[in-house]
């Protein structure tokens, strides 16, 4: 992509949704790939991201499939010199582990989706507390 604009920082939570593995550049740059799945409202959602450098290497360590993480990214929008095609990148520059598939597989598989109580909504503007 040529002329790269960072657009906006991105914060995204899910699962790890496949395996990865730390790359070399030609340049002896470490370098890694991945993808986030998260449920946003009932439906799935795939984000794919890159890290570079001492990120990558930490995360090739430290992070499995199916590992619950945030992940704290750069989103970059550039034009492909070769399609003429607008394209966004996700670069990683962070990231925490908020639970382990080998610790946590059952609690993150069954977490409770909130139902209003019956009361919860006023029936009418003379029920309202203001």
């Amino acid at each position: 992509m040529e002329d790269k604009k960072d657009i906006c920082e991105v914060r995204v939570i899910g699962t790890v949704s496949k395996k990865f593995e730390l790359r070399k550049s030609k340049g002896g740059v470490s370098w890694i790939g991945f993808s986030i799945k998260s449920d946003i409202n009932g439906y799935k959602n795939y984000n794919s991201f890159t890290s570079y450098k001492d990120v990558a290497e930490d995360f090739s360590k430290k992070v499995k499939e199916g590992d619950r993480i945030a992940v704290f990214a750069n989103c970059r929008s550039g034009q492909n010199s070769k399609t003429n095609n607008w394209e966004e990148s996700l670069s990683a520059y962070k990231y925490e582990i908020i639970s382990s598939s080998s610790t946590d597989t059952q609690q993150e598989n069954s977490s409770p989706t909130p139902s209003p109580k019956a009361n919860a909504v006023p029936e009418s503007a003379d029920d309202l507390p203001f």
